[in-house]
């Protein structure tokens, strides 16, 4: 009720809590409430005083205790098709954040190589320099199509969609875990 009464931000817990707890939920740092998946119960419960442990990206991860003032808001089936619902939505966005975050760095590179002179030319002139931009410009609108036609993909044809993702990452399932 928070996000609906104008209060701080609603976050989700990406994985079924254990013992309790929903561990290393993005944003439960900085978040009024939370929603998990706790056993048979999709729940929402306040998000009070939760620190961060230090990580490399200065993220405001927290683990999250899900005792004390909670709602139920669904139970059994209807709760983990809604929460595994929820993880696929988050996981569709992430990958258009991050798509976007691969456009900047791109358009950063490529100023930057036309910006930076080196024996009397700027370095983007130089033919190794436009085959490595070119490489990831073709990256790029290969990620950005596979975004688009994944929630198609694995909703009809699953196995066919690793295949080919598997494909695309040169033969690294182990990426895809």
């Amino acid at each position: 009720t928070d996000l609906i009464e104008g209060g701080g931000p609603v976050v989700l817990a990406l994985h079924p809590a254990v013992k309790g707890t929903a561990r290393l939920v993005p944003g439960a740092a900085v978040a009024a409430s939370v929603v998990a998946l706790d056993g048979d119960d999709l729940i929402v419960v306040r998000a009070n005083d939760l620190s961060s442990p230090a990580n490399l990206g200065s993220s405001p991860l927290a683990d999250v205790p899900l005792q004390g003032d909670r709602t139920v808001l669904a139970s059994g089936d209807v709760a983990r098709r809604a929460h595994a619902l929820a993880v696929g939505e988050h996981r569709a966005l992430t990958a258009r954040w991050f798509i976007g975050l691969a456009r900047e760095a791109q358009a950063i590179g490529v100023q930057y190589a036309k910006d930076r002179q080196q024996f009397g030319a700027a370095v983007g002139s130089f033919q190794a320099v436009q085959h490595r931009f070119a490489d990831l410009a073709t990256d790029v609108d290969l990620l950005e199509w596979a975004r688009a036609l994944a929630p198609q993909l694995l909703d009809q044809h699953a196995a066919l969609a690793k295949r080919h993702v598997e494909r695309w990452l040169g033969g690294k399932s182990e990426y895809l875990k």
